[in-house]
């Protein structure tokens, strides 16, 4: 916590720090399990059969996005960004395949 006073014409900063306890460990598995998990995810949208073109190129170049930030330090708001664009790009093609089988009823 910290509080901010004016003084005169300058400002008097007092910090009280705070003990944080970080587990890497705990963290790096959980991120690593994340990873898996939305690797996995890709693969199986990229090499379905059912995928179209355009969806498997942007999982394609998602799967290599996800790839080359393994490689790096990893934070968490990036694994969520990622696991957010996998989300979208499943929602993008479980609508593809609602169209196409509606197309196929008529």
């Amino acid at each position: 916590m910290s509080r901010v006073k004016e003084r005169g014409r300058g400002l008097e900063f007092h910090l009280t720090p705070r003990r944080v306890v970080i587990k890497p460990r705990e963290k790096r598995q959980e991120y690593i399990e994340r990873l898996d998990k939305a690797i996995v995810t890709l693969e199986e949208i990229i090499n379905s059969e059912k995928t179209d073109e355009k969806i498997r190129i942007q999982a394609a170049n998602a799967l290599a996005r996800l790839i080359s930030t393994s490689y790096v330090l990893i934070q968490d708001t990036d694994i969520e960004n990622m696991e957010e664009e996998v989300e979208n790009i499943k929602k993008i093609l479980k609508k593809r395949e609602e169209e196409r089988r509606l197309g196929q009823e008529r």
